[in-house]
């Protein structure tokens, strides 16, 4: 099991155009365009290390009533994707 957090030299800005969310990671100096649950999810690992059951928990919430919930596996895709951004980093919990 991993616990996941944003990178402590991350700082990021964010400017939100209907379903999309501009990401400057001030940091790295990087800009991203992010879904507003990823954007969400960010906030939180902003906060300090969640575990993989709490990100699942934080990004379903922040889905529309609409969409599917997404599975352990799409989640550790994003993170992945994310750790390779260099916008988090995990640890064993």
């Amino acid at each position: 099991m991993q616990a996941w957090r944003l990178r402590p030299e991350v700082q990021l800005r964010s400017v939100v155009w209907d379903d999309e969310a501009v990401v400057f990671n001030r940091g790295s100096r990087h800009t991203h365009v992010l879904n507003l649950p990823v954007l969400e999810l960010l906030k939180h690992l902003e906060a300090g290390w969640l575990s993989a059951s709490e990100i699942m928990t934080v990004y379903n919430a922040a889905l529309p009533e609409d969409a599917g919930r997404v599975d352990q596996d799409t989640m550790s895709g994003l993170l992945f994707e994310l750790d390779r951004l260099g916008v988090v980093e995990s640890r064993p919990a």
